[in-house]
């Protein structure tokens, strides 16, 4: 899903295959993130190139299949790097999944912030 004033400026399509099997997938951290840092948003997607990140498509099955969950992504806001978003002012963004109030939703980020230790990439873990 597209949400409402975003457009989508790049999209790594998945697998046609694909099946949801939580050991083939891992919640990465930069360096940069690690022992109390934060990265910058933009920065951290050039250190993502190259890797196999999920795109939001993911993230929109979670949200309709919420009990394939991992419960130990609780307590992070796990992003879906794979599919990059232009806002309506023209602001890169990357959508996420969190927990809050007893439930899993859906957010985004513009790229000019912070990114810390609560704030992994999912990527493939093969």
């Amino acid at each position: 899903s597209i949400p409402s004033g975003l457009a989508i400026e790049s999209h790594q399509p998945g697998p046609a295959d694909w099946e949801w099997d939580a050991t083939k997938v891992a919640l990465y951290l930069d360096d940069g993130q690690k022992a109390g840092g934060a990265i910058k948003g933009d920065k951290l997607q050039k250190k993502l190139e190259g890797k196999a990140t999920y795109n939001a498509c993911l993230l929109d099955f979670f949200i309709s299949n919420p009990q394939l969950i991992p419960d130990s992504w609780k307590g992070k806001i796990v992003f879906f790097w794979g599919t990059i978003y232009r806002g309506s002012y023209g602001y890169l963004c990357v959508r996420y999944l969190y927990w809050r109030d007893g439930a899993w939703h859906a957010d985004y980020r513009y790229l000019g912030g912070d990114w810390n230790s609560g704030n992994p990439a999912l990527v493939s873990a093969q």
